[in-house]
């Protein structure tokens, strides 16, 4: 929603009212894949496709810009426009964080419009196939994390760092998190694919290796508290996969810095 109210916003305040414009509306076109928001008039006051995203403000109709910014939004959070240059940085992070492509700017001689891709989790198709997957509710960036590794098959954690610009501790938690409710499943490349339906629930052998295989060392207590199984079970699961050989103890049995890493 702020994304589109800061695109109509910057079509009213931005738009060329001259004669030669007269009768020329601003445009909505909604199509399955994009919303497309275009005003009559290019660019103005030095603004260029490729420095429009700098956070200065440069405003063609500078009444417009005073009354919409001293207009309240119906929740009072805000104006429409603030006239500080913040809006388009602003559109640019929100469809970064939902794992949609950046807003594309298109100028013209006479014209401007803003392309804003669909595809995330104001889709109905996306929302049924999310509710399909899971009981309870999941935080927006971990549905947007599902719908991103979805949509690419298989994504690591740089790959969705470089869509989203989320950091990647942050990126990785949140995976753990889906992998411990088996609706991601971390492949031997480091990244992650959906994990099938018909796979069924994730063990702790499992999900203690899904968490190994993003780097570590790892303790037994981060272990546990990020899988969700008692610390005691934890331990229990290690000694033996340490036995196996599967799993390295980076110290002895008694040292409080014992902590685990994949062999």
């Amino acid at each position: 929603m702020s994304v589109l109210r800061e695109a109509l916003a910057n079509a009213v305040v931005h738009r060329e009212y001259g004669d030669f414009f007269k009768g020329s509306a601003v445009t909505v076109d909604i199509y399955p894949d994009r919303v497309v928001i275009a005003n009559p008039g290019g660019l103005w006051g030095g603004r260029t496709k490729e420095n429009i995203a700098e956070g200065v403000s440069c405003c063609r109709n500078d009444t417009i810009m005073r009354l919409m910014s001293a207009a309240l939004l119906p929740d009072n959070s805000g104006s429409p426009a603030e006239g500080q240059g913040s809006g388009i940085p602003l559109m640019i992070n929100e469809m970064r964080s939902r794992a949609l492509r950046p807003p594309e700017f298109k100028p013209t001689i006479d014209s401007f419009s803003v392309v804003l891709a669909r595809g995330g989790a104001e889709i109905d198709a996306n929302r049924e196939w999310l509710q399909s997957r899971y009981q309870g509710n999941l935080g927006r960036f971990q549905e947007t994390l599902l719908l991103l590794v979805r949509r690419n098959a298989v994504a690591s954690v740089s790959e969705i760092h470089e869509e989203t610009g989320v950091d990647s501790d942050e990126i990785r938690r949140a995976a753990s998190e889906l992998t411990n409710r088996g609706l991601l499943a971390p492949t031997s490349e480091g990244g992650y694919r959906i994990r099938d339906l018909d796979e069924g629930p994730m063990g702790l052998d499992e999900r203690i290796n899904a968490l190994l295989s993003q780097g570590g060392p790892v303790t037994a207590s981060e272990l546990a508290r990020v899988s969700g199984a008692p610390i005691s079970t934890v331990r229990t699961h290690l000694r033996r996969l340490v036995e196996e050989g599967t799993v390295i103890a980076t110290a002895p049995p008694q040292s409080r810095k014992r902590a685990y890493l994949l062999a």
